[in-house]
């Protein structure tokens, strides 16, 4: 039609060839070899890959590949870039990606055919595994360092705390690291988190500062005595905060009942802790006991003391009550001189310097002493008047005993007289034994003395004739005299001693030198010493001699 034809054979894809063999007009016809040939050619190719997933931060590389030197349209995101695949290849990179990264492919064009595309391609960017740390600083001394991981669930991460690397898991995002008791500063470096997928270094420190506890002191261990007060003062360089348990006050005196441990709390401006204890010992003070060997008596009372006070008594001190003291912890004896009660105080200090008092009221009663005394009417009498009256001059008695000496029973009265042996020559010791009503006796001795007189005759005759009457001479005593001091002497008419005799009963027979003396007058002479004195007597006489 219009002398022209179109044939189209519709997307060819191979070379095509029309082979022409007749030619017809309706009229004519006309054989013909005719051959006409369309070159197909192909078109280029273009495929894509790429290096994902990757890790932020990591380089997205993309691979295209297809017709040699064909030029390929691609797109990431900012407008469409054109690339060369030299030798069939092209690599795209996207340094440091840190998203998805996605490469549309529109066209592909080797300068005779083009090729619209539609290839896309995606770089997966996973996120790089994070993790921070924090701790519980700034702690106190022996606090525990507490340092709190977190970041990606599941990620591990390595830490060094000072003594090579050490991994935990970040379960649930989160892994807490303690130091139990931590003494100094505790740094913590991180150097590494890794999920699995993706691992980050890193270069994180932690340092928990550990702050030194405040310095206190409670003091030495303190012994008082029961009753006492103690003062609790802590040594406190810091001026920390310090407080004190059992309701103590740091400086202030209290009076502690028992044996108790007190603890002092300091707290310094960084709420740092420390304490500090001191044992306050109470020592019981000594119950103090004593004992006497006699309670009562009669004055002056000798009594013994015994300190009986248990444990050890290192100082003991006695008020007896009568305005006198003693010292001593074992035994200790008083004289009481006066009649009265007593009041007894012993005070004892023992070895832990506790002291402690007893007083025993009215302990030693003292019951005044009898005095006895006497006065006789004589002291001196004779054998012919040995009567004596007494009176009785005791004092504070209330019965009295007499004995006289001279055998007689003791006499009762108070006022006695007695009648001494008429014929005995003695000094007789009376005795009067006053006494109270509570046993106290005094006694007191006087001498009453009979004394001898001087009784004597002398013969003036005597007759020798040989009967038992009148044979001897010689002076006849009663009394009076002493026998062992006597001496006789007989003389003749011419004073011639015809005869003596120390024995006063050896009297003279009337011989001289073995033979009778005539009968007549002779002289004697008698010496002798009386008992009442010391006085001596010479008498002289004369006696007559008739046979």
């Amino acid at each position: 039609i219009g002398g022209t034809s179109t044939i189209t054979v519709a997307g060819a894809t191979a070379n095509q060839t029309m082979n022409i063999s007749l030619v017809d007009d309706g009229t004519c016809s006309k054989p013909l070899a005719l051959t006409s040939t369309v070159v197909v050619n192909p078109l280029p190719t273009a495929a894509v890959v790429n290096n994902g997933p990757i890790c932020s931060g990591t380089d997205a590389t993309f691979t295209i590949t297809g017709t040699s030197g064909a030029t390929v349209t691609y797109n990431l995101g900012a407008g469409n870039l054109t690339t060369v695949l030299v030798g069939g290849s092209s690599t795209i990179t996207v340094a440091g990606a840190t998203a998805n990264q996605t490469m549309n492919i529109s066209l592909v064009d080797d300068g005779t055919c083009s090729k619209p595309l539609a290839l896309t391609s995606t770089v997966v960017v996973n996120p790089l595994p994070t993790a921070t740390v924090t701790n519980n600083g700034p702690i106190c001394y022996g606090d525990d360092a507490t340092f709190t991981i977190t970041g990606t669930a599941g990620a591990t991460v390595t830490y060094n705390l000072g003594a090579g690397n050490i991994t935990t898991v970040l379960t649930g995002g989160t892994s807490p690291i303690t130091v139990a008791g931590a003494t100094t500063n505790q740094t913590m470096t991180i150097s590494l988190v890794d999920d699995g997928t993706c691992s980050a270094p890193l270069a994180l420190n932690s340092t928990v500062v550990v702050n030194p506890l405040p310095v206190i002191s409670a003091g030495n261990d303190v012994a008082i005595c029961e009753g006492f007060d103690v003062t609790l003062t802590a040594n406190n360089p810091g001026g920390a905060t310090v407080t004190w348990n059992n309701g103590v006050f740091d400086g202030v005196p209290f009076s502690p009942a028992t044996t108790q441990t007190y603890t002092v709390t300091a707290i310094d401006a960084k709420g740092c802790v420390n304490s500090d204890d001191v044992v306050v010992t109470v020592n019981p003070n000594p119950t103090v006991q004593f004992t006497a060997d006699v309670l009562s008596g009669c004055q002056p009372l000798h009594v013994s003391f015994s300190n009986t006070t248990a444990g050890n008594s290192v100082q003991c001190s006695w008020d007896f009550g009568d305005g006198t003291t003693g010292t001593g912890c074992n035994s200790i004896a008083h004289i009481y001189a006066d009649a009265g009660s007593y009041d007894v105080s012993l005070n004892v200090i023992d070895d832990n310097g506790c002291t402690n008092t007893t007083t025993i009221n009215s302990y030693i009663t003292v019951y005044e002493q009898a005095i006895a005394d006497f006065e006789a009417d004589e002291y001196q009498s004779d054998l012919l008047d040995t009567e004596i009256n007494f009176e009785n001059t005791s004092s504070n008695a209330d019965s009295y005993i007499w004995n006289f000496g001279d055998g007689s029973p003791n006499d009762f009265s108070t006022n006695p007289t007695h009648t001494f042996p008429p014929e005995d020559v003695e000094n007789y010791v009376v005795t009067l034994i006053a006494e109270t009503v509570h046993g106290c006796n005094d006694t007191i001795t006087k001498i009453i003395t009979i004394e001898d007189i001087l009784i004597f005759y002398v013969p003036n005759t005597f007759t020798p004739d040989g009967d038992e009457y009148n044979q001897t001479f010689k002076p006849v005593f009663t009394s009076g005299y002493d026998p062992y001091d006597y001496h006789l002497m007989i003389f003749n008419r011419w004073g011639e001693l015809i005869f003596e005799s120390y024995d006063s009963d050896f009297g003279w027979d009337g011989t001289y030198a073995g033979k009778m003396s005539q009968d007549g007058t002779y002289t004697w002479s008698i010496d002798f010493k009386e008992t009442m004195t010391d006085k001596r007597h010479r008498k002289t006489g004369h006696v007559n001699l008739l046979h």
